[in-house]
């Protein structure tokens, strides 16, 4: 009996082609160690991005801001709040120095170099999920940056009109939910901020609605 015959048969037309390998969007050692980190970079393949990497591909969006903050330890048990969520929604360009997380009395734990989280209470609809974390709503949000004095008045005043930009929040809405609370600590300076936030500054100034919206890609919260 013959022995069989084979030929190479091409794929068929329809057939899905086999996908590239392709980096995380974020990466951290020990995922790669910083000799292969190093020499990725030589390579163009990533970038220095916050405490690791990101693929050269990678846009800067929501979902790349939530996967950094959720490689901060500690974070995963809080709520993302302040400066840290108006860089989660893109309402600002650059993330604070330290992310700042609200925990319940029972769940503090050790802050880090990179994080600290307070203690403050939240009702159920102060918070939204965005990808598997938990962040404050863009309202609470405002109400919180609002009571920010000092220095950081400045920084927080100009995150309260990229929120306002985006309309992810706006002065009525930061007005009903003061009005919502029986005691809001700060409540008065808080209209008064998101009236002023409200101010149309002069042209040029500032980033406009679609440069922003740009930076602040869609991601289902839900």
């Amino acid at each position: 009996m013959s022995s069989p015959s084979y030929r190479y048969a091409p794929p068929a037309a329809d057939a899905t082609p086999p996908t590239p390998h392709r980096l995380p969007a974020y990466l951290q050692p020990p995922q790669l160690s910083i000799a292969e980190f190093a020499a990725a970079r030589l390579d163009g393949e990533v970038f220095a991005y916050e405490d690791g990497y990101c693929s050269v591909d990678e846009p800067d969006t929501v979902r790349l801001r939530r996967d950094v903050l959720a490689n901060l330890p500690g974070l995963r048990r809080a709520t993302i709040a302040e400066m840290s969520a108006a860089w989660l929604y893109g309402a600002v360009l650059l993330a604070p120095r330290i992310h700042t997380g609200y925990v319940a009395a029972t769940g503090r734990s050790a802050n880090s170099p990179r994080l600290r989280l307070r203690q403050v209470g939240l009702r159920t609809d102060d918070t939204e999920d965005c990808g598997g974390l938990q962040v404050t709503t863009p309202t609470r949000t405002v109400a919180d940056l609002a009571r920010r004095t000092g220095s950081d008045a400045g920084p927080a005043l100009e995150a309260i009109r990229g929120l306002f930009v985006l309309g992810l929040s706006s002065p009525r809405e930061v007005i009903t939910w003061v009005d919502d609370r029986r005691r809001v600590i700060g409540g008065s300076r808080i209209r008064r901020v998101v009236e002023s936030a409200a101010e149309v500054p002069l042209p040029g100034l500032e980033p406009g609605r679609s440069e922003l919206e740009s930076w602040a890609l869609p991601l289902s919260r839900r």
